[in-house]
């Protein structure tokens, strides 16, 4: 009989830890992986809408052939940039609604634990109090060493539950803060050649230009010329045309 009662205890115990101990810790390893997941998703996608923007200016800023596709890259150059500015603010919405649910959860986590092990021990105590008739002295003693283990269990757990919690949310905010600053780069770097790259179109529109002035100056210089050479031409053959009519009313 005894035999049996403590078999009993020893696999209710067993029930007990696992259920304390064991279930929570594999809980709050894969609530760690689910963030870590999504959070490098959110970083992904982030660097792949940014690296898409920057793509599609450089393409459109190939694709400039006169003023008027200047004009209009310009006007894209703006938009972009608000797109990269609205991108970068619900990327860090979504990196803090994903650290506040993890911290909710790490929280509900620790709450949870602390209450199923406050259960076990009143658990304990309630089938003590059961055998104290039987087992008094032995039952108390028993009561108290689970109760302090269950205790100093739930404290380290609920401590341990803090401290990675701190340790996740500190790192969370240093890789929003390395987002963030990669954005910022990102951002200066694309505007930066996109500010070059205007700089040069603007310098070759004005080279072109002006090297279509130099050839409608030549053309005109060219054409006044050949202007005077036929009215040289013309002037020449009118006197000609007098001089052999008044030749011919003499004869």
């Amino acid at each position: 009989m005894v035999n049996t009662n403590a078999k009993q205890n020893i696999d209710r115990a067993q029930q007990q830890f696992a259920s304390v101990f064991i279930g929570p810790t594999r809980s709050f390893a894969g609530k760690i992986l689910d963030y870590t997941q999504t959070l490098t998703s959110v970083q992904r996608n982030a660097l792949d809408t940014y690296a898409e923007i920057g793509f599609q200016q450089m393409r459109s800023a190939l694709e400039i052939k006169n003023s008027e596709d200047l004009r209009s890259y310009m006007e894209e150059q703006q938009k972009a940039a608000k797109k990269v500015s609205e991108q970068m603010k619900s990327d860090m919405e979504k990196v803090s609604s994903i650290n506040q649910k993890f911290m909710q959860q790490g929280k509900e986590l620790t709450q949870d634990t602390m209450q199923r092990g406050q259960e076990a021990a009143q658990e304990n105590m309630e089938r003590a109090e059961q055998e104290l008739e039987k087992r008094k002295n032995e039952i108390e003693e028993n009561a108290k060493k689970i109760e302090k283990q269950a205790q100093e269990n739930a404290d380290k757990i609920g401590k341990e539950a803090e401290e990675n919690a701190k340790k996740v949310g500190k790192q969370a905010e240093e890789n929003a803060k390395k987002l963030k600053k990669q954005a910022e780069e990102s951002a200066k770097k694309f505007e930066q050649e996109a500010h070059e790259n205007a700089k040069k179109i603007e310098q070759q529109a004005e080279e072109r230009a002006r090297k279509v002035e130099k050839q409608a100056e030549e053309n005109a210089k060219k054409i006044e010329k050949e202007a005077e050479e036929n009215a040289k031409k013309f002037k020449k053959e009118a006197e000609e045309s007098v001089q052999s009519a008044k030749s011919a009313s003499k004869k």
